[in-house]
């Protein structure tokens, strides 16, 4: 997974803390700032002794609407993409895939961003509910059913971030 272009990651860890949904990414010429529910790498011209949240500058991510980079798991659980031809709230195919991708491209850097705040990744209600006016998915990650496992849509354990 080496970048030639940014160089700035040279392989991703996987890392997860079920209780705390703690992350971690390995960086080359840079060093881990890590804190409960968000990931940090220091820029690239610093360490972890020079990395401050006080000047972090963070990008959230809802998973799913992120960027699908393996469409293979985009239905887990039979979720379908319209219901009732409605797409506004069901699951459109972000996973770790497509968010490693994106670091390994170096889109973060480019942003100039040093830190990363996902949404939740635990396993998510299978079917969808129904709202006033249209049925929607967990997409958004805030309906768990088990905080040990990893919602399928978004991956497996082995590609977690």
């Amino acid at each position: 997974m080496a970048m030639k272009k940014h160089g700035l990651f040279k392989k991703i860890l996987s890392s997860f803390l079920s209780a705390s949904c703690a992350l971690s990414m390995a960086a080359v010429g840079t060093t881990l700032a890590s804190t409960t529910a968000n990931a940090a790498v220091a820029p690239s011209s610093g360490d972890a002794k020079t990395f401050s949240w006080d000047n972090a500058t963070v990008y959230f991510l809802l998973i799913d609407r992120f960027c699908n980079g393996d469409t293979s798991n985009d239905n887990s659980y039979g979720r379908v993409k319209s219901v009732g031809g409605d797409t506004r709230a069901t699951f459109h195919g972000g996973d770790f895939a497509g968010i490693t991708k994106k670091i390994n491209e170096g889109y973060f850097t480019d942003l100039g961003v040093n830190a990363i705040w996902m949404t939740a990744p635990y396993e998510q209600l299978h079917g969808y509910i129904l709202g006033d006016n249209f049925a929607h998915y967990s997409y958004h990650g805030y309906y768990v059913t088990d905080y040990t496992e990893t919602d399928a849509n978004y991956g497996t354990k082995q590609e977690r971030i």
